[in-house]
């Protein structure tokens, strides 16, 4: 009976050192616990929110940047009637960026 129980759990245990069974649950369950904690932090979400409204701005003013850019030289008054566009959305990124940073140090302070 003895030597039919040692024959299931040898394999089981070796599966289980082999694949790091334990470690690995361990760094899941830690992950998950960390993610959820920061989830509950309305700070956090905030400055998450505000760094991805950044990004959104930064790619749109590049864009526009872009279209802009495209224009060719000669054609001097539509180049003209984008920059005040470009000027507009480069200028909301700065803003958006600026807003991220200080929800970044406002959470970075209360962390402290």
């Amino acid at each position: 009976a003895l030597g039919a129980v040692g024959g299931v759990f040898r394999p089981v245990g070796r599966f289980w050192a082999d694949n790091e069974v334990g470690l690995t649950s361990r760094a899941v369950l830690e992950l998950g616990l960390e993610n959820a904690i920061y989830a509950l932090d309305p700070k956090r979400r905030k400055a998450e929110k505000a760094a991805a409204t950044a990004e959104a701005a930064a790619a749109a003013a590049a864009t526009l940047r872009a279209e802009r850019d495209a224009v060719p030289i000669f054609s001097l008054q539509d180049r003209w009637a984008m920059d005040e566009e470009v000027r507009e959305a480069e200028r909301a990124a700065s803003e958006a960026k600026r807003a991220a940073q200080a929800a970044y140090k406002e959470l970075a302070r209360d962390e402290r």
